[in-house]
């Protein structure tokens, strides 16, 4: 099981040093803005291919398990999210709502990060046993396609941008 480490708004695989999450994240954002601009980065994949090995990186090749530590037991920084992302894959709820519930969480971190800097304390977390599914839910790290096709990678993109906080993508 792939180690975590916390960053300003959510855990990342612990393999990734400084330099590369800056980059990940970096790419993600420039991604996110130049396909508003350029929608031929949509039409010929680039941003699929991108987001995809990105965010692969980000999760340290485990899905589920990213998204287990991210929901921590409901207490996560991204919790909410998590949980929708959840709802989704199990079918309870559609893509609309769940783009609406990214909307909103990039809409909470915008206005947390104009009153004050945040400042953290790093700390890492080991991908266990943490019961963050329900009776007959079910989620697998192939799920993480799944996810990307039903709402696309730009959407995919801009949940795993949540995690890096506004300082990020800012």
């Amino acid at each position: 099981m792939p180690d975590y480490r916390l960053v300003s708004n959510g855990y990342v695989a612990a393999d990734l040093d400084e330099g590369e999450m800056v980059g990940i994240f970096r790419n993600l954002k420039l991604l996110k803005t130049d396909c508003n601009v350029d929608f031929g980065l949509v039409m010929k994949t680039h941003l699929a291919v991108e987001v995809l090995r990105d965010v692969n990186r980000l999760t340290g090749k485990s899905f589920q398990n990213w998204l287990a530590v991210n929901f921590e037991g409901g207490r996560g920084h991204i919790a909410d999210v998590v949980r929708d992302v959840l709802h989704y894959l199990n079918g309870r709820i559609g893509h609309a709502q769940l783009q609406t519930s990214i909307s909103v969480h990039e809409n909470k971190l915008h206005s947390v990060a104009r009153m004050k800097a945040g400042s953290y304390s790093p700390s890492a977390r080991v991908a266990g046993n943490e019961v963050f599914l329900r009776q007959g839910e079910a989620v697998y790290d192939y799920d993480l396609y799944r996810l990307m096709a039903g709402i696309g990678p730009l959407a995919v993109g801009r949940l795993f941008l949540l995690v890096g906080g506004e300082s990020y993508y800012g």
